[in-house]
C-alpha cells in the first residue's frame, strides 16, 4: 500500500509541475479510486484539484476543449467526463458540496456526447446501420468511429450508473 502511495505522491507532483492534459481523466480516476478503498484524503483533494482544471476547459454545450484535439470539441470530451464522473461520485459518497456542481458537468458532458452518438434517426446516412448506431464519431463533422472512443463514453455511463445505484438507498432514507 505504502508503494501505491508514493507512485500517486510522484504523480502528484508530476501533474503540478508537468502538467499535461493526457492525465486528467486517469489521475482523476485513479485518485478517486485510492480515495474510496484507502480513505486517504489528500487523494480526495487532488481528485478535486484535477477536476477544477478539467472544468476550466468545459465548454457552456457540455463539451470540453483541450489540445488533445485540435480538430475538436469531440470524442475527447470522453476522457474528461471519465475524470468527473469519478470525481463526481466520490464527492456523492463523500457527501461533499462539489457533488452538485459536478454532476452537472458531468450532465452537461453527457448532452455533448449524445449529440456525437449515431442514432436511429441517422440510419438512411449509414451503410451498414445495425453495425454503427450507438457508434461514437470524431467530431460533430467528422464521421469517424473508432472503438476507443464507444469504450469511453460508456465508461463515463457505468460510473454514473454505478455512482447512482450506490447512493441510491442513502438518499432514499434521507
Amino acid at each position: 500500500m505504502k508503494k501505491v502511495e508514493l507512485a500517486l505522491r510522484y504523480y502528484r507532483h508530476r501533474f503540478r509541475n508537468r502538467r499535461h492534459y493526457g492525465q486528467l481523466s486517469w489521475l482523476m480516476q485513479a485518485f478517486a479510486a485510492w480515495a474510496r478503498v484507502r480513505e486517504w484524503p489528500a487523494a480526495a483533494d487532488f481528485t478535486f484539484e484535477v477536476a477544477e482544471l478539467a472544468l476550466e476547459h468545459q465548454h457552456a454545450d457540455g463539451s470540453f476543449g483541450s489540445p488533445l484535439q485540435p480538430d475538436g470539441p469531440g470524442y475527447t470530451s470522453t476522457l474528461f467526463l471519465e475524470g468527473l464522473a469519478s470525481a463526481a461520485g466520490l464527492a456523492r459518497r463523500l457527501g461533499d458540496d462539489r457533488a452538485a456542481r459536478l454532476e452537472a458537468a458531468v450532465e452537461r458532458g453527457i448532452s455533448f456526447l449524445a449529440r456525437l452518438t449515431l442514432r436511429e434517426e441517422h440510419r438512411t446516412l449509414l451503410p451498414n446501420p445495425e453495425w454503427a448506431i450507438g457508434g461514437v464519431r470524431h467530431n460533430e463533422v467528422r464521421d469517424e468511429v473508432r472503438i476507443d472512443f464507444v469504450q469511453h463514453s460508456l465508461a463515463v455511463l457505468l460510473e454514473v450508473l454505478e455512482v447512482a445505484a450506490a447512493t441510491a438507498p442513502e438518499e432514499a432514507s434521507a
